[in-house]
């Protein structure tokens, strides 16, 4: 309703703003790419609206002389603003995805002035593919992380990320892995994560984190894992609880581990399936983390994950033995 009152009062981003819901068929709107076009061409002199229909092909309703007088348009108003944003969508109109030839120098000039108007997205789209070698350019890894670290330094999560992805690749390049290289990927998946990128960044940091094999981050790799647990991220359940139940470390939270290793049971993850859940679980049992201390409990669960072929919990069994009682350690 906001924008549909901006819209009628003439406001440009508000009529950008119902149009996009029209493209995308979002909140419950059904799909109208001529409706869609027809709002973005009322006010295309906006650097957004054209900016969309250039990236966008036009949306697949304009003629090919329209779509070329779009782009001529685009570059036009780009020059005259210095708008990151639109030089941005220049530069991926030229990526093989519109009805324009695959021109890698043509959307890397667009994207690097995009980059010099502060547009940290672009960075991470001219970053991208030079690492992976995509849309008509040849892989670079160095010059990919001297533009990525650019988009990252203007705020871009993506960037961030991407150069998570880069070092810990660079990291796992050699044998052993550098751990120098792994620290650098835990830091900007950390930095994605806290700017904004999510909580699969979370998990990719804390994964990184443990990989380097610095206990000093052992605390900052678990805030990243609860935060993706709490978003249901199952691979954090595990490396989660094991952090929470390291005694006299500044991670150690036993009911934290109780939480990650009772949503890992009830979702029957890979790990539970091979008897680490419940292990850990007899753990908690016998150590009185968590939960109320008790031998036949920590038994049960050995028990089951020792079922399962989990050697650790068969290795804990031997330090049991049936009384008239129940089961007591040796």
């Amino acid at each position: 309703k906001w924008f549909q009152r901006g819209s009628s009062r003439g406001d440009p981003y508000s009529t950008y703003r119902i149009a996009l819901v029209f493209a995308t068929g979002d909140y419950g709107m059904p799909e109208d790419k001529k409706r869609a076009y027809d709002l973005l061409m009322k006010v295309s002199d906006y650097p957004r609206a054209l900016g969309y229909l250039v990236a966008n092909n036009g949306l697949n309703i304009c003629s090919n002389d329209q779509y070329s007088e779009l782009i001529d348009r685009a570059s036009a108003l780009a020059e005259s603003t210095r708008d990151g944003v639109l030089f941005g969508n220049l530069g991926r109109a030229y990526e093989g995805k519109t009805r324009l030839p695959v021109e890698p120098e043509k959307s890397e000039e667009y994207f690097m002035k995009a980059l010099d108007a502060g547009d940290g997205f672009a960075g991470y789209l001219l970053g991208t593919n030079y690492l992976y070698g995509r849309s008509g350019y040849r892989p670079n890894t160095d010059k990919a992380e001297e533009i990525l670290l650019r988009g990252a330094n203007l705020g871009s999560e993506q960037a961030m990320s991407s150069l998570g992805d880069l070092y810990k690749k660079r990291a796992e390049d050699v044998w052993p892995r550098d751990p120098e290289k792994m620290r650098l990927s835990f830091e900007w998946y950390e930095k994605a994560y806290k700017t904004g990128g999510g909580t699969w960044d979370a998990l990719y940091a804390g994964r990184a984190a443990l990989e380097v094999g610095d206990p000093s981050l052992d605390e900052r790799a678990a805030i990243c894992f609860k935060a993706a647990m709490e978003d249901d991220i199952n691979l954090a359940y595990l490396p989660l609880a094991k952090l929470s139940i390291k005694e006299g470390t500044p991670s150690f939270c036993p009911e934290l581990a109780r939480r990650a290793l009772e949503k890992a049971r009830t979702e029957e993850i890979v790990e539970y399936k091979i008897g680490e859940v419940d292990y850990l679980t007899g753990l908690l049992f016998e150590r009185g983390l968590g939960l109320p201390a008790s031998a036949n409990q920590a038994v049960e669960f050995y028990i089951k994950a020792s079922d399962k072929g989990c050697e650790e919990a068969k290795e804990a069994l031997k330090g049991f033995k049936k009384s008239f009682f129940g089961w007591k350690k040796i």
